[in-house]
């Protein structure tokens, strides 16, 4: 079974924005709640986030640093400020039977908790351009709608339309849906890999003060 989702008003849409965030920092969250507005605009209606960490994704090569509790713990941390917002660890908690996190799963899962209500997941536009070689593309955008942030270069709805074309897999109606799906935000330069790679030197990716003091407690990613 699913791990419950802990969100009120079985009316609201879902957004769920799913990654290592190892570590959060505040492009997730600010650009997360960028996406969110779109979806209330477009529902009318105030929309709830649910980040969904990822234990193990077939994508990556590389583990994450922190384990998945301290990932877990660091996600609370970092959107605490934030209303109508919440942590799902059913692809960490589904991962106990060494299952890989494929996204297809995670919104199957997804809608088996929420029923009808509206849905929709977050990507970058670097993922929409490859959405293709996930695991059935065309069965998750029946299951939720894609929004999309920029990610450079790909930071237009006409580069994003570009990039989905050259699959040679969508139909038109469907790279009318990718264009559309584009969040109309600054983009933001910040990366945990670079948080990573720094070891403690200063940054320039932001990260809440409360995620600083735990990795810090914790002897994370070289923090003093």
């Amino acid at each position: 079974m699913p791990t419950p989702l802990p969100i009120a008003d079985d009316a609201a849409p879902v957004v769920l924005f799913g990654g290592t965030f190892d570590p959060p920092h505040e492009a997730h969250t600010r650009l997360a709640d960028a996406a969110r507005r779109k979806v209330e605009r477009r529902h009318a209606a105030p929309a709830w986030l649910a980040f969904v960490p990822a234990a193990r994704s077939p994508h990556k090569k590389d583990a994450p640093h922190a384990t998945d509790s301290q990932r877990v713990e660091m996600l609370r941390l970092a959107t605490s400020d934030i209303e109508r917002c919440t942590v799902w660890t059913d692809e960490i908690d589904r991962a106990r039977s060494n299952e890989p996190s494929f996204w297809l799963t995670t919104l199957q899962r997804a809608r088996q908790v929420l029923g009808r209500r509206a849905l929709s997941f977050i990507i970058g536009t670097d993922q929409a351009a490859n959405l293709h070689r996930w695991r059935e593309p065309r069965a998750m955008l029946e299951l939720a709608e894609p929004i999309v942030l920029p990610r450079a270069p790909l930071t237009t709805a006409s580069a994003l339309r570009a990039a989905v074309t050259l699959a040679s897999f969508w139909t038109e109606e469907e790279l009318l849906r990718w264009a559309d799906a584009l969040v109309e935000v600054a983009h933001i330069r910040a990366a945990s890999s670079t948080i990573r790679a720094a070891q403690g030197a200063p940054v320039d990716t932001p990260m809440h003060p409360r995620v600083i003091e735990y990795a810090r407690r914790n002897n994370l990613y070289g923090i003093k």
